[in-house]
């Protein structure tokens, strides 16, 4: 009987491990599409700051060469350089969290995996001493039959 409790337990672990998981499993999509995301991003201020530092150099090597112009464009490549920078900064940080709910993920897996083999083996313990109750039920009828004609 006592079993049939521990069976209980563990199936109610079992379905919260699932739960779990699938919480995980959410969050791994969610942080890998924040990831996909940020990089998007990183990719777009690359391509600003090249254009900036192209506009810079195409102005630099003009023959009429404008101070105020210039100034103005440097500014616009610090700029740039610094989205850069910060969309960079972005990736990395969600790369690591996406790294990191990949690692929880696995880890919930593999408890959940280790929880429903548990359950499985006390289920087939729980139902081969019934199934050995009932033959040893069924061995005292028959004796009972022989002895009783």
């Amino acid at each position: 009987m006592r079993e049939r409790r521990s069976l209980g337990m563990m199936q109610q672990l079992v379905a919260i491990q699932h739960a779990r998981r699938e919480a995980a499993q959410a969050a791994v999509s969610a942080a890998t599409t924040a990831e996909r995301d940020a990089r998007r991003r990183e990719e777009a201020a690359r391509n600003e700051a090249l254009n900036a530092h192209q506009q810079w150099q195409d102005h630099v090597r003009q023959s009429g060469f404008s101070p105020e112009y210039g100034i103005g464009l440097s500014a616009l490549v610090i700029e740039r350089d610094r989205e850069l920078d910060g969309a960079r900064t972005e990736t990395e940080r969600r790369s690591s969290i996406r790294k990191r709910e990949q690692r929880t993920w696995q880890e919930l897996l593999s408890q959940a995996r280790r929880s429903e083999d548990s359950a499985r083996r006390l289920k087939r313990r729980i139902e081969r001493r019934a199934e050995e109750r009932r033959l040893g039920q069924l061995n005292d009828r028959i004796t009972q039959g022989w002895f009783q004609r």
